[in-house]
C-alpha cells in the first residue's frame, strides 16, 4: 500500500512540476525579463517540458484507468467499484456499461478516450422523464446511440444515485432487491433482452423498484431492435408455456415509456456535430454520414464488418497477410449468438467449432494462420478500439453486437445455425442460456434441437433448484411439450403427469402453471382422437381458466383453440368457425394480426371455412396466412410449408374416399394403420409413392407407433364412443414433382361393435351407415385367433362362430371392393412347422368352409393378405398364447404397404367403371345433359378420366367439352402422373401374388385366374 501511495504521489509531481516548467516562458514575459539567451534557453525547456508532460499525463490517465479497472469487481452478479455499488459519477468510462468504445484519435495518447457526445433530438424527452421515477427503454439498431444517450443522461441528472448494473439475468434478483433499497437509484439493463425470460425481469419486479417508496428511483435499459421485433412475434414457443415467458417479458416492457434512437442522425444532429469536429473522428464519421448513422460509424461497425468479411481471402502474400482461421473464429461466434447463446462464450469452444467454418470455404486451401495468430487478429483493435471478438472474465469471448445484427438481417428466415453447433454450445449452457437456444430452436421449426435444450435447461434446474421449485417445474412442463411435438405421445404424458403432480403440490390447483400443464394432458386426448373425452377436459380447464386467468390469458386462448379443433374433427364445424372467430379477435387485438400464435389461429379459422364448404372465405384465409408465415417464419418453416399444403388441397381438390376397418377389439386395426403409415410417409417403400396426413392422423399414429415400440405391453383398442378418422393423403413423384392422387380416409370403429346385441344401439348404426357408404372394406382378422383355429382349440371354433361370420356377413351385403387381412403373423413364425404360404393356404381353406365367405368372393376376387405391425424378432408368443415383446427386439413391419398398394387401384376402377356408366346415361340424354354431367363430374371425380371417356366415346355431342377440357391442360399431366401412381401400385401387388398365390381367392377357392389380364 505504502509504495501504491509512493507511486501516486510521483506521478503527481512529475505532471505538476513539468506543468510549472510549461507555463515558466510566459511567466518570464509577464516580469519583464527581455535577456534572449534567457528567454530562449527557458522556451526551449519549456518545450520539452510540453512534451513530457503530454507523456506523462497519458501515462497519468492510464495508470488512474488501471487502477479503477483493478478495483472494478462483480458481486452477487452486479458491478462494483471498490467492493459497493458505485454511484453514477463515479463511473468515469461509459465503456464499464456498454458503450461501445469509439474509432481511435490519431492524434490523442489516450486512445479509449470517447469523441464529446453529441446532443442527439432525444434528449430533452429522456431527461425530462428522468424527473420522476419511471422505466425508460431505448429502442434502436445496434450502434445507433443508445447506451451513450442514456449515459450521459444519467451522469447529468442523477450523479449521486447508486448504480446498479447487473451482469446476468441470473443476478436480477438481487439486483431489483439492491435498487429498491437504495433511496436514490438507478437500475441499469444495457441490451435488456439478456434480462428477460425464466428467473428474469418481470412486471413485479419493475413494480418493487419504482413502487419501493420514498426516494427517486428509475430503470433504464437498451433494446436492440432486432430483438425488439424478435419479442413482438414472441418466439413460436414449443408450447404455452414458453410463450407465457415470453408474455412475461412483453408486460414488463410495458411498463417502460419507449424512446425511439435512430441510426442516422437527423439535420438538426448533423448541424451540433459539426460544432464539435474539432475531434478529427467526428468529421470522418460526418462524411459518410449519408451511408451510415454517426454513432454506427464512430462505434467502428462498417470497418469491423468489412475486415471481417476481406478476411476470408487466401493467404498468397506474405507481406499483406489474410486471416481466413481468424474470419472463421468470428463466424462461429457470431453463429453461436444466432443460435440463441446469450452469455460470452468459451474461448476453447469457439477454437472447437471453427473448423466446421473454416472447411466450408476451402479449409487448407486458403493457407490459414495458426490459431494464435487467428486470435491475435480477431481480437486486436487494429485502428479502432473495438475489436471483432472481445475477451472476457473467465477465458471467455464476446462478439462484437454489430455484426451479429448484420447477419441477423441479411440471412433468409430458414438459414439456420448447424445443428452440431448448438448441441457443442449446449454441452457447456447454463439453465437460462439453455432456455434462450431452446426458444429459438422451436421458433425455426426444429423440435427435435428445442427437446434436446429443453432437457439441458431442466436438468440444470433440478440439480441447482430442486424438482418441486417453480421454475423446474415450468422447465418440465416445456420438456414434455418438446417430446409431445415429436410424436413421443407415452413419453410426453409421463412428463406431463410428473409435472403436473409436483405443480398441483407445490403451486396449487389454481396455479397457472398448474391449469397449464391439465390443459396440456387435454391436449393428448385431442392428439390421440379420443374426442369427446377431450373435449370434456378442455372444457373443465377452459372454466378453469376464465375464472382465474380471465379470457385473454394466452392458456384460455390455447385451450379455446384445441376445443375448437375437438368441435371441428366432431362435425360441429359450425361451432368451431364461431370459436375460432372469437381467438382470432382476441389474439389479433393482444398481440396484433401477423403475430405467430395468431397466424395459427387464422389458420385453423380458414381449415374450418373449408369444412362448411365456404370456399371463397377459406381461400383468402389460406392466402394471407401463407403470406404473412412466409414473411414472419420463412419460406421452409413447417407451419408455412402447413398452410402452402392446405391451400393447395382447397385449390386443386383430390378425390376423398373412405375405407371402413372390421375387426374385432384387440385385431390390431390402429396399430396396424399406424405402421402403415409410418412406412410409407417416405418413399422408400414404394419407389416415387408416399402418403402424408392431416395434423390429427400425423400426430396421432405417429404416437401410437412409438408407443407400441418404446412401451411395455399393447395399446388399449378403440373405445366405443371414438371412432377414428385417419386421412392419407397419396402424393406421387411424377416428372420431379410430387402431385396430390387421392385422399384415403381409413374409418376404424371400436371392435366390440361387431359383438354388440343392444337393439337399436345408435354406435351400430353409425358403423352400419358408414359400410353402407364405404368405398372398399378391410376385414381384419386377428392372426393370434386364427392360430387358435388351425390348432383344433375350442376358443377358435368360437371365434370363427361368433367374430369371423358376422364380420363376412358384412362384407358381403356391402358391393364395394373388399378384402381380409390376417394381423399379427408374426406369431406363425415357425411355429405351425410349415411355411408362411402353406399357412395362408390352410386359412383360406379353413374360410372358404365359412357359407359368408362364398358370399363375399361371389361376385369379385378377394384377397387374403398376411401383415404384421412389428414384424418377427419383435414379440414371442409364450406356452399360453399370449404375445409379448422380445427385450431388445426391433420393429420389422411385414406387407403393411400391401393393403395401400391393393385398395388405391380398386377405387380407380371402380371410379372409371361409375364414370363409364354416368357418361352413357348422358351421352344418351343429349347434348343438354352433357354440360350438367360433365361439370358434376369435374368437380368430384378425377379430371383425367373426363378427358379419357370423352375422347373415348368422341362424336359431335362431345363438341361442347372441347373449351373446358382446353381450360384444363393440367389433366393431362394428372393424367400421365395417375397412370405413373398405378404402374407402381400393380407392380407391388404382382411381385407380392407372385410369393403368395394363395392370397387371391375366388368362389372356386383358387388363385385367380383374370389377374394378370387385368393388370
Amino acid at each position: 500500500m505504502g509504495a501504491r501511495r509512493s507511486r501516486d504521489r510521483r506521478i503527481i509531481l512529475a505532471v505538476a512540476g513539468l506543468a510549472l516548467l510549461t507555463a515558466t516562458p510566459a511567466a518570464l514575459v509577464a516580469a519583464n525579463v527581455t535577456n534572449l539567451w534567457i528567454v530562449a534557453a527557458v522556451t526551449a525547456i519549456a518545450a520539452v517540458a510540453a512534451a513530457l508532460g503530454a507523456i506523462w499525463q497519458g501515462r497519468a490517465q492510464r495508470y488512474g484507468q488501471r487502477r479503477d479497472d483493478q478495483q472494478l469487481g462483480v458481486v452477487d452478479g452486479c458491478l462494483v467499484l471498490r467492493g459497493r455499488l458505485p454511484r453514477v459519477r463515479e463511473v468515469g468510462r461509459p465503456t464499464w456499461l456498454g458503450v461501445n468504445p469509439a474509432v481511435a484519435a490519431a492524434d490523442t495518447s489516450a486512445p479509449e478516450r470517447l469523441p464529446p457526445y453529441v446532443p442527439r433530438d432525444i434528449d430533452a424527452e429522456l431527461r425530462r422523464q428522468l424527473t420522476g421515477s419511471v422505466f425508460v427503454l431505448l429502442v434502436g439498431d445496434s450502434l445507433a446511440g443508445k447506451s451513450r444517450a442514456a449515459y450521459e443522461a444519467i451522469r447529468e441528472l442523477l450523479p449521486n444515485h447508486v448504480l446498479v448494473a447487473p451482469s446476468t439475468r441470473d443476478a436480477i434478483p438481487h439486483a431489483v432487491v439492491a435498487a429498491a433499497g437504495e433511496r436514490r437509484s438507478v437500475l441499469w439493463l444495457d441490451d435488456i433482452e439478456q434480462f428477460l425470460g425464466p428467473g428474469g425481469l418481470t412486471r413485479a419486479g419493475v413494480a418493487t423498484v419504482l413502487g419501493a417508496g420514498r426516494g427517486h428511483r428509475v430503470v433504464i435499459a437498451t433494446l436492440r431492435a432486432v430483438e425488439a421485433e424478435r419479442l413482438a412475434r414472441d418466439r413460436l414457443a414449443a408450447d404455452d408455456g414458453q410463450r407465457q415467458a415470453h408474455k412475461e417479458a412483453r408486460s414488463a416492457l410495458a411498463q417502460a415509456y419507449r424512446i425511439r434512437v435512430e441510426r442516422q442522425f437527423t439535420r438538426a444532429e448533423r448541424t451540433r456535430a459539426r460544432g464539435m469536429a474539432g475531434d478529427r473522428r467526428i468529421g470522418d464519421a460526418l462524411a459518410v454520414a449519408d451511408d451510415y448513422g454517426v454513432a454506427e460509424y464512430l462505434g467502428a461497425g462498417p470497418d469491423l464488418l468489412s475486415a471481417w468479411e476481406n478476411a476470408w481471402s487466401p493467404n498468397q502474400d506474405p507481406h499483406v497477410p489474410s486471416h481466413p482461421r481468424g474470419a472463421a473464429l468470428v463466424a462461429a461466434a457470431v453463429d453461436v449468438r444466432c443460435a440463441g447463446y446469450p452469455s460470452p462464450i468459451p474461448r476453447a469452444v469457439l477454437e472447437l467449432l471453427h473448423h466446421r467454418y473454416l472447411d466450408d470455404r476451402g479449409g487448407e486451401r486458403l493457407r490459414p494462420e495458426t490459431v494464435a495468430e487467428a486470435w491475435n487478429w480477431a481480437t486486436q483493435a487494429r485502428r479502432v478500439t473495438t475489436a471483432l471478438l472481445q475477451p472476457a472474465a473467465d477465458e471467455r469471448i464476446k462478439v462484437f453486437d454489430y455484426l451479429v445484427d448484420a447477419v441477423q438481417r441479411g440471412r433468409p428466415p430458414d438459414h439456420h445455425v448447424p445443428e452440431p453447433v448448438i448441441r457443442e454450445v449446449l454441452s457447456i449452457s447454463s439453465a437460462t442460456e439453455a432456455d434462450s437456444i431452446a426458444a429459438v430452436a422451436q421458433q425455426q421449426g426444429r423440435p427435435h434441437l428445442a427437446r434436446l435444450a429443453w432437457l439441458v435447461a431442466y436438468e440444470q434446474r433440478v440439480e441447482h433448484l430442486g424438482r418441486t421449485h417453480a421454475d423446474t417445474i415450468a422447465a418440465h412442463g416445456r420438456l414434455a411439450t418438446a417430446v409431445r411435438d415429436l410424436g413421443h405421445r407415452a413419453e410426453a404424458e409421463a412428463l406431463y403427469r410428473a409435472a403436473l403432480a409436483d405443480s398441483t403440490e407445490t403451486l396449487g390447483v389454481t396455479h397457472p402453471q398448474t391449469l397449464l400443464l391439465r390443459g396440456n394432458l387435454s391436449i393428448l386426448l385431442v392428439d390421440a382422437g379420443e374426442y369427446r373425452t377431450a373435449e370434456g377436459e378442455l372444457r373443465d380447464v377452459l372454466a378453469a381458466c376464465l375464472e382465474t386467468l380471465g379470457p385473454a390469458h394466452t392458456h384460455t386462448l390455447q385451450i379455446r383453440t384445441h376445443l375448437a379443433l375437438v368441435l371441428l374433427a366432431t362435425h360441429r364445424a359450425g361451432d368451431a368457425v364461431a370459436e375460432l372467430t372469437e381467438v382470432v379477435s382476441v389474439r389479433t387485438r393482444l398481440n396484433g394480426p401477423d403475430h405467430p400464435d395468431t397466424l395459427s389461429a387464422r389458420h385453423h379459422l380458414a381449415g374450418a371455412h373449408a369444412t362448411l364448404g365456404h370456399q371463397a372465405q377459406a381461400e383468402t384465409g389460406y392466402r394471407e396466412v401463407l403470406t404473412a408465415r412466409a414473411r414472419v417464419l420463412g419460406p421452409n418453416h413447417p407451419a408455412t410449408l402447413g398452410t402452402r399444403e392446405a391451400l393447395g388441397l382447397l385449390l386443386e381438390p383430390v378425390p376423398s374416399f373412405n375405407v371402413v376397418l372390421l375387426g374385432t377389439r384387440g385385431a390390431g386395426k390402429s396399430v396396424l394403420l399406424a405402421s402403415m403409415f409410418t412406412h410409407l410417409r417416405g418413399d422408400a417403400a414404394i419407389d416415387g409413392v408416399r402418403v402424408r396426413g392431416d395434423m390429427a392422423t400425423t400426430i396421432q399414429l405417429t404416437s401410437l407407433y412409438q408407443d407400441v415400440v418404446d412401451r411395455d405391453g399393447w395399446p388399449p383398442g378403440t373405445a366405443i364412443a371414438d371412432r377414428k378418422v385417419f386421412s392419407f393423403g397419396v402424393l406421387a413423384r411424377h416428372e420431379h414433382a410430387e402431385k396430390p392422387m387421392l385422399t384415403i380416409n381409413f374409418l376404424d370403429y371400436a371392435g366390440s361393435l361387431l359383438e354388440s346385441r343392444e337393439p337399436g344401439d345408435p354406435a351400430v348404426a353409425d358403423l352400419a351407415a358408414a359400410v353402407a357408404s364405404a368405398d372398399a372394406l378391410f376385414g381384419v382378422l386377428d392372426g393370434l385367433r386364427l392360430r387358435r383355429c388351425l390348432r383344433g382349440e375350442p376358443v377358435g371354433d368360437r371365434y370363427l362362430d361368433t367374430i369371423v361370420d358376422p364380420l363376412l356377413s358384412v362384407m358381403a351385403a356391402a358391393k364395394v371392393p373388399a378384402h381380409l387381412l390376417v394381423t399379427k403373423w408374426d406369431v406363425f413364425g415357425g411355429t405351425e412347422g410349415s411355411g408362411d404360404r402353406e399357412v395362408l393356404r390352410r386359412i383360406r381353406d379353413l374360410l372358404m368352409r365359412r357359407p359368408h365367405f362364398q358370399d363375399v368372393v361371389s361376385d369379385q376376387p378377394v384377397r387374403l393378405i398376411p401383415v404384421s405391425a412389428v414384424g418377427r424378432g419383435f414379440t414371442t408368443v409364450d406356452d399360453d398364447g399370449m404375445v409379448h415383446k422380445r427385450p431388445g427386439g426391433q420393429p420389422a413391419p411385414f406387407n403393411v404397404e400391401i393393403p395401400f398398394c391393393t385398395v388405391v387401384p380398386d377405387l380407380f376402377d371402380r371410379i372409371e367403371r361409375n364414370l363409364d356408366s354416368a357418361l352413357r346415361e348422358a351421352t344418351d340424354r343429349g347434348p343438354r345433359w352433357d354440360w350438367r354431367v360433365a361439370s358434376r363430374l369435374r368437380q368430384g371425380i378425377l379430371a383425367y378420366v373426363v378427358t379419357r371417356a370423352a375422347f373415348r366415346r368422341r362424336d359431335s355431342r362431345w363438341d361442347d367439352l372441347g373449351p373446358m377440357l382446353d381450360d384444363d391442360v393440367a389433366a393431362t399431366d394428372g393424367s400421365r402422373a395417375r397412370q405413373a401412381l398405378l404402374h407402381r401400385l400393380r407392380s407391388v401387388i404382382a411381385a407380392f401374388e407372385a410369393q403368395f398365390p394363395e392370397a387371391m381367392v375366388t368362389r372356386s377357392g383358387s388363385d385367380d385366374p383374370t389377374r394378370t389380364e387385368r393388370q
